[in-house]
Formats: structure tokens, sequence, C-alpha cells
């Protein structure tokens, strides 16, 4: 399989084959760029005791640091864990992964293709938090950005959209306000964010986290048929868009993005242990990356 793919698409591929959804992510990374590994039930201990926490599915930054903070370190250290302390500590997500990585199967593998959506949410949990405004607001757009993507993907667009904030207390402020026309254009809605950004966010408060919801999603299509006196406007967008995305899947997920978000990729910080989540480019090294701000204009013909 591996093979036909790499003949077929020219990119390599890593699989990874154990008793449960998290260990056989755990094998998937172990022989990047290519290659198969295997986690026998008898052998999990030996693959667990080399894989600090962050480096486990779903473990993020922040439950990393809450890990460490009690002596665990190591995927080994948090499986060994009794269930007491386990439930006492955290939450549903991480016990589901700690009951994954000691060999028991409870997250559920769904291998069909989604087709229809209710609503489309992103969000993201960010460290260290700030109370930076311009970094809030890029962490936004980001979301807004792999919202709108999604939106695109299955050309649907919303007529209402919720933006919120949740700050270090886990304490979560939001807003719900209805597009003036349905459109899955990320420029449009941050436009429209900046403005209820105001309402939410509360000077000097750390914030942890953002997140957006595209509600009341209807075929994009016939949305841009009813905005008729606009048709103009939104097919230049959307062919515009329909490039960036193009370049995007070609070169990799967010190499073009709005100048709003560019913050919030230049301004994170690497935490212990964490590596370069894609490959470098030319005339990048580990600390330096080169970002691609999407900057828009009107071009006048001559």
């Amino acid at each position: 399989m591996q093979r036909q793919l790499n003949e077929s698409l020219g990119i390599t591929f890593s699989a990874g084959l154990a008793s449960t959804k998290v260990l056989a992510k755990v094998a998937s990374n172990w022989s990047k760029p290519v290659g198969l590994t295997c986690i026998p039930g008898i052998q999990i201990h030996r693959f667990l005791r080399q894989l600090s926490t962050d480096q486990v599915w779903g473990i993020g930054a922040q439950t990393a640091a809450l890990l460490k903070k009690y002596g665990i370190r190591t995927a080994l250290d948090l499986a060994r864990r009794d269930q007491t302390w386990i439930n006492r500590y955290l939450a549903k997500p991480q016990r589901e992964i700690w009951q994954e990585l000691n060999g028991n199967s409870v997250l559920d593998i769904d291998d069909s293709r989604k087709t229809t959506y209710a609503s489309i949410q992103r969000s993201k949990t960010f460290y260290p938090s700030t109370d930076r405004r311009s970094i809030v607001l890029a962490q936004l757009s980001r979301n807004i950005e792999k919202a709108c993507h999604r939106a695109r993907h299955y050309r649907l667009a919303p007529q209402k959209v919720s933006f919120w904030l949740k700050d270090d207390s886990f304490v979560a402020r939001g807003i719900e306000t209805k597009l003036s026309m349905p459109t899955n254009i990320p420029s449009y809605i941050v436009k429209l964010a900046s403005t209820c950004f105001q309402q939410i966010y509360q000077m000097g408060t750390r914030y942890r986290a953002t997140g957006v919801t595209l509600n009341d999603l209807q075929d994009d299509h016939q949305a841009q048929l009813d905005l008729f006196q606009q048709v103009v406007a939104i097919d230049q967008q959307r062919h515009l868009y329909q490039g960036i995305d193009a370049l995007n899947k070609k070169y990799g997920q967010h190499k073009i993005m709005l100048g709003t978000t560019l913050a919030a990729y230049t301004s994170e910080m690497k935490t212990e242990g964490q590596e370069a989540k894609r490959p470098l480019l030319v005339g990048e090294s580990q600390y330096k990356r080169l970002e691609f701000p999407l900057i828009t204009g009107q071009v006048n013909e001559i």
C-alpha cells in the first residue's frame, strides 16, 4: 500500500499498527517519514518509556505542563498512574488517552468521509497565555481561516458566526452575530470579528484559547446566487481563495495566510521538547521560519 501511494502520489507515508487508536498514532510517528511500526501488547512499555507526554496524540502543552508538575514526564509514567489519580486530576479526553495507552480501546475509529455539517468549529489553546490584544486577535484570525477553509472544502457558507475567548481561569466570553451575507471568505469574517472583539476582550486579562463557530450553514453556490448585486466581488474573492487553497495544498497548510493571522505564528514560543511540525523550507532553520502573509489590495489595469 505504501509503495502504491508513493508511486501514484510521489510522497512518502508512515504507518502504525497497534491495539488502540492512540498507540497506533504513536507507532505511525515512530518511523517517519516512511516506514511501518507494530506495537505488540507485551512491548507497549518499551515504546512509551521513550515518549515524552507532549509527544502523545491528544496531550497539549498545558496538560503536559500539569503532568510534569506531578512528576509525569513520559507516556509510560502516565500509563502507570492509578485510576484514582487519573480520575481526580484529568478531564475525560485525557482519561481516555490513559486507557488507550494501557491497551484498552475506547476511542472509536470512523473511516467514513463526513459530507454534511450542522456547524463548523475551530478553536486552539496556545501556550504561554497572553494579554496582548494583537496576539489574541491573531489567534482568533487563525481559527477563522481554518474554519472557512473547511467550509469552502464542503462548499458551505455560514449565515451566523460566534466568537469566544477563554482566559487563564477557564472562563469564556463569547458573542454571536449574523452576517450581512452568507460567505466563507475569511477576510470578511475577520473584519466582523475585529468589531466583535472589542465587546469580549478585557484589557489586562491573560487569554489561553480562542474559538469560532460557523452556524446556519447553507450551500455556498446558492448563497452567492442570492447576492446577485455583489456577484463580481464575491466571485473575485472565491477565485482568489481557490488559488490560495491550491497553493496551501501543494506546499503545506497555512503557507499563505491573512496578515491578521501572522502574529499567531511568529509569537508562539517553543515549549520544552517540542519539535517542528512541518519540514523546513529553503532558507529556514529550526529557530527561523518563513511565513507568507496574504496581502490584499486593488489591482488597476494599465
